[in-house]
């Protein structure tokens, strides 16, 4: 009996310290948290809960998804997903001005890689923060890419047909 009580003691600390750390951060369940950094290959970081997406104005959140932009003269642009970036850029009325653009590498969560270098997810059961369910992979990773599609079927695109895509909606 005293086994017993003490391990239902221990199981409703556990539970009840479980739930206080899941409500310490209320933007958890949503991959959102100010703490994570993104290194682009420069090595400039992205910091979640504190940077402006230049294309909508809102609050960059969502862990995994975001890109950045730099200009020649160092602006530093950066973009709550990779649909967001191409709306931008497609605005654009001086592209040749462009010195880089990166875009995170969702399977790696900490690094950004060149637009040219991923291959774009788009699968409605995969939601994205501008709201195209598009997930960036780099399309090097054989592995990731059958997992994902596998995962959350639906069409691979380069970063040309993201444009495209993105396009034929403004």
């Amino acid at each position: 009996m005293r086994n017993t009580t003490k391990a239902l003691f221990l199981m409703g600390f556990m539970v009840m310290s479980c739930g206080q750390q899941q409500n310490s951060d209320p933007g958890a369940e949503f991959g959102r948290t100010s703490s994570e950094v993104v290194l682009s290959s420069n090595g400039f970081p992205m910091n979640y809960g504190v940077d402006v997406c230049a294309q909508s104005g809102d609050l960059i959140e969502t862990v995994r998804h975001g890109g950045r932009m730099v200009l020649d003269n160092g602006t530093d642009l950066r973009f709550k997903s990779s649909e967001d970036l191409a709306k931008y850029y497609l605005h654009m009325q001086n592209r040749d001005e462009i010195a880089s653009i990166e875009v995170v590498d969702f399977a790696h969560g900490q690094k950004m890689l060149p637009v040219n270098e991923l291959i774009y997810l788009r699968s409605a059961n995969r939601p994205s923060p501008g709201g195209y369910n598009i997930t960036p992979i780099d399309n090097a990773n054989e592995r990731m890419k059958r997992n994902i599609s596998d995962a959350y079927p639906g069409e691979f695109l380069s970063w040309n047909e993201l444009l495209e895509t993105v396009k034929g909606d403004l």
